[in-house]
């Protein structure tokens, strides 16, 4: 006997997959749809936006991420869908966008 009886196997199997089939993965950073390059980004100007237009027009924008880690490596931006180019650079945080979609 290997020291692992089979309902122990089954109870890790259990885990394994319960903590693997969730909604969000662990650790594994959400991919876009969009991909963002320096040819297609597009930097927020100032002055920023107050008022915006609703049309949903829905652009991929990398923002400034709430909390700084201090640990290499370091992510010190994410990125969210806004609904139109005008909402995503009415948002302080955001540096820029690109166009074509969402984010995944």
């Amino acid at each position: 006997m290997n020291g692992v009886s089979s309902g122990g196997v089954g109870l890790l199997l259990g885990l394994f997959l319960s903590i693997s089939t969730a909604d969000e993965p662990l650790f594994v950073p959400k991919i876009p749809t969009v991909l963002v390059t320096k040819a297609n980004f597009v930097t927020c100007k100032e002055p920023r936006p107050e008022i915006c237009y609703e049309v949903y027009a829905p652009v991929c924008a990398v923002r400034k991420r709430s909390v700084q880690c201090r640990l290499a490596p370091c992510l010190n931006t994410e990125q969210q869908t806004y609904t139109n180019d005008c909402e995503a650079c009415s948002d302080h945080k955001v540096l820029g966008f690109v166009t074509g979609g969402e984010c995944a």
